[in-house]
């Protein structure tokens, strides 16, 4: 027993102090630096202890080391998961961004094809038109008489001075309006031409709007009259005018809903 007990105190102290529990006698853990807490001289026997060699200690040391090591590849490994989530979302926006804008510059396109054949349908439909016009006044011309960029059509009966000017409008031309001697001398060869037994014809003139302000029936001020004598003499009763035959083709102011003769005129492009 004394050679045990001797070589137990001859333990060395550096292994003393990696012992992992050490148990004394009495019951209370601890290490063996913990021998100056007991009162007196008697040292407690210990009653079991398991020494840890160095080499485990190295080991100990190692397998730390090793689970640092693999906790900061984990963590690299999950910082770099993170960082291609964050890339992913990224491009995944992208993407959503470049297609919407993509589709948003497809419907520009799209709208912008529409609105050229939509012009150029329009464009189609104004030719289509100004040939019926076209083809309409040389009809006109044929029926009538051609002088001056304009073609003339003798009416086929009577009508109130509104009706003559709707029908008129209706062909696609205005009533009568001469500009200048020139064109009175054609209106009135015409109708002695076409209609020999007639001497009076509405023409495009009016003061229904101000009284004693004679404009054409487009609304335009006059820049040629051709009145007879002691013409206009009507007042506000009568607001319309016709030309005579039987005075050179002079103007004269008349009651509108007098039945006449009339002429049209179509402007030829």
């Amino acid at each position: 027993m004394l050679q045990q007990s001797k070589q137990e105190e001859e333990i060395p102290e550096e292994v003393e102090s990696a012992v992992t529990p050490v148990v004394w006698a009495t019951g209370i853990p601890g290490n063996l630096k913990q021998q100056n807490r007991w009162k007196g001289d008697t040292k407690p026997a210990r009653q079991k202890q398991y020494p840890l060699k160095l080499e485990e200690k190295a080991a100990q040391e190692k397998l730390l080391t090793f689970l640092v090591k693999v906790f900061q590849r984990d963590m690299a490994q999950t910082g770099l998961l993170i960082f291609l989530l964050i890339s992913f979302l990224l491009l995944d926006q992208t993407i959503s961004q470049a297609s919407k804008f993509k589709a948003r510059k497809h419907s520009k396109r799209r709208v912008k094809e529409k609105d050229d054949l939509k012009t150029q349908i329009d464009k189609l439909w104004r030719e289509v038109n100004a040939l019926k016009e076209m083809q309409a006044l040389q009809t006109v011309c044929l029926r009538g008489t051609k002088a001056h960029r304009k073609c003339y059509l003798m009416s086929e009966g009577t009508k109130h001075f509104h009706e003559a000017h709707e029908d008129c409008i209706a062909k696609g031309g205005t009533l009568a309006i001469p500009r200048n001697n020139e064109e009175t001398n054609t209106l009135r060869d015409y109708g002695k031409k076409s209609v020999p037994r007639a001497s009076e014809f509405w023409v495009g003139v009016t003061d229904m709007v101000n009284e004693g302000k004679f404009v054409d029936v487009n609304g335009m001020a006059l820049q040629y009259s051709n009145w007879d004598h002691a013409q206009p003499n009507g007042g506000k009763r009568e607001n319309c005018v016709f030309f005579n035959l039987s005075s050179q083709g002079k103007w004269v102011d008349e009651v509108c809903r007098t039945a006449k003769r009339y002429i049209c005129e179509f402007l030829i492009p």
